[in-house]
């Protein structure tokens, strides 16, 4: 399992960016899922698009790599 994440006011702005997104739909869609951490718990692997391009490019590489090398 990968979760992908950023911190909470980045989610919230890049949501509210969506056409016809409203906060009431973004306070409904937030409350029919798993939060964060939870999520973050039951993962295998976490990327946190909370950083730069070239850093963010690494992790992915890394887990690719991983998952490749252990995909048995």
């Amino acid at each position: 399992v990968i979760v992908v994440t950023a911190p909470w006011d980045v989610q919230k702005k890049r949501v509210l960016s969506r056409r016809l997104m409203t906060e009431k739909k973004f306070k409904f869609l937030l409350s029919k899922q798993l939060g964060d951490e939870k999520k973050k718990e039951k993962a295998d692997f976490v990327i946190e698009t909370n950083t730069d391009v070239f850093v963010l490019s690494k992790n992915v590489k890394n887990i690719v790599q991983h998952l490749l090398k252990n995909h048995d």
